[in-house]
């Protein structure tokens, strides 16, 4: 299983929740995943400006 995500934060910087992507090896490689980070961190940006304090 390959996994990789990144935190959604409140306004203060504070952990709220995460975006994950995850996929079996056979299908899918770690750097096929690390291709998704910039992906994942502006979802999580988009995402952290919902969260209220």
């Amino acid at each position: 299983m390959i996994a990789i995500g990144v935190p959604i934060t409140d306004r203060a910087g504070r952990f709220y929740s995460s975006v994950v992507i995850q996929a079996p090896v056979f299908r899918f490689s770690l750097d096929d995943a690390e291709k998704y980070i910039p992906l994942l961190r502006e979802a999580a940006r988009d995402l952290s400006t919902l969260v209220e304090d």
